[in-house]
């Protein structure tokens, strides 16, 4: 199996999101799993066909650029983003 995208979030620690986002990882057949994002206290996942970018911050508009740059730009979108409350 290959990589997949698995989600912790509304978790009341950030033990208990790494654990729910194994846990999906792991049922979903993908034998690689690991922890890439954590909302510190916001994160963004960016995406496109063969490339990934991830941020985190203290803005969600500066995280999601980071995530952007990080994907390098062309075809990216970012599928996640969000702030601890």
């Amino acid at each position: 199996m290959g990589a997949g995208s698995c989600f912790g979030l509304n978790a009341v620690t950030t033990q208990a999101a790494a654990r729910e986002a194994m846990r999906q990882c792991r049922a979903a057949g993908n034998e690689n799993c690991q922890v890439e994002v954590r909302f510190d206290p916001c994160g963004a996942y960016a995406v496109s066909s063969n490339s990934f970018g991830i941020g985190t911050g203290n803005s969600l508009v500066r995280t999601e650029r980071v995530a952007l740059d990080g994907c390098g730009r062309s075809w990216c979108r970012v599928v996640l983003s969000e702030c601890d409350d």
